[in-house]
């Protein structure tokens, strides 16, 4: 039975010639006995690659095996050892061929496990090679089914059969945007009045009525001198937090009266505000200015 698991290989891979291709063997063969010297450095390439792997350096153990190989090559079984790293690098085609080299090295005296983890993996690839051009022909199917339909829209405008599609006013979700906008910077100027305050009573404790002067004589200096930095830095965080908060809310009006302003009339006949007298309202939105205004067209 042992005779024939390599042979039952060789077939199953000659019935998959996308994977039999890759299956050709990169490691030169084996033709010289090793010397004291080179099983001593295979040996300590063993170890080295053992630690690698350990530490999922698995290019630099796949290496360090190849150079074990090159010094013994009388040990197939690393071939073993380099195929397991492959697989955990993800790449199942050179996991084969590794696992393969032993086989083909060890003859009738193979793993038998090793020879069936070779078939199973042989054929996923074939399987996964088979699922992946399913797929692409499904996807070119559909995509040509929707490029071919007669439902398509035409270039002008219109549905594909002349009649002209209705068109669609308003200004979509860029109102909500302009309203977040303002609701963050509305938050970070409540957070910067928060933190601003904070320091300015802390720094109150120590100058009263911001002076700090009238801190107790035993005050140290150096409190009075932090205190007096934290109260300018409060002031001014303040003076900030006041100002952003102010643009936010600005902004986030402006953005709903954007929103709930200009929504369109869907009973009305698609005309546009050029050609109709009225008052519309136009956000502007810019550095340094926040809100919305009004203009009349005529």
């Amino acid at each position: 039975m042992s005779v024939l698991r390599p042979l039952a290989l060789t077939l199953l891979l000659a019935s998959a010639p996308s994977v039999a291709a890759a299956q050709t063997s990169p490691y030169q063969p084996c033709t010289k006995t090793p010397a004291q010297a080179d099983l001593d450095a295979a040996r300590g390439l063993h170890q080295a690659a053992k630690q690698y792997l350990a530490k999922a350096l698995y290019d630099r153990a796949i290496q360090s095996w190849l150079d074990a190989a090159t010094f013994d090559c009388t040990k197939p079984e690393v071939f073993i050892n380099i195929g397991n790293a492959y697989e955990r690098l993800g790449d199942t085609e050179k996991a084969i061929v590794a696992y393969k080299t032993y086989i083909d090295r060890k003859g009738a005296a193979a793993d038998p496990d090793t020879v069936e983890k070779v078939k199973n993996l042989s054929a996923m690839l074939v399987k996964n090679k088979r699922d992946a051009e399913a797929a692409a022909e499904a996807a070119r199917a559909n995509g040509n089914g929707d490029g071919g339909s007669g439902s398509g829209s035409g270039k002008d405008g219109s549905d594909g059969g002349g009649t002209a599609l209705p068109s669609t006013d308003g200004p979509g979700i860029w109102p909500w945007v302009v309203t977040g906008t303002g609701g963050a910077l509305a938050l970070t100027g409540a957070v910067l009045l928060g933190v601003g305050g904070s320091k300015i009573s802390s720094a109150e404790a120590l100058c009263p009525s911001r002076n700090c002067g009238a801190a107790p004589p035993s005050t140290p200096v150096a409190e009075l001198q932090a205190a007096q930095q934290d109260g300018n830095t409060g002031l001014t965080l303040q003076r900030s937090g006041g100002a952003l908060l102010g643009v936010g809310l600005a902004t986030a009006g402006g953005g709903l009266l954007w929103h709930f302003l200009t929504q369109p009339d869907k009973a009305a006949s698609p005309t546009s505000p050029e050609t109709t007298g009225g008052w519309h309202v136009v956000p502007q939105v810019g550095w340094g200015y926040y809100g919305a205004s009004t203009q009349l067209a005529f």
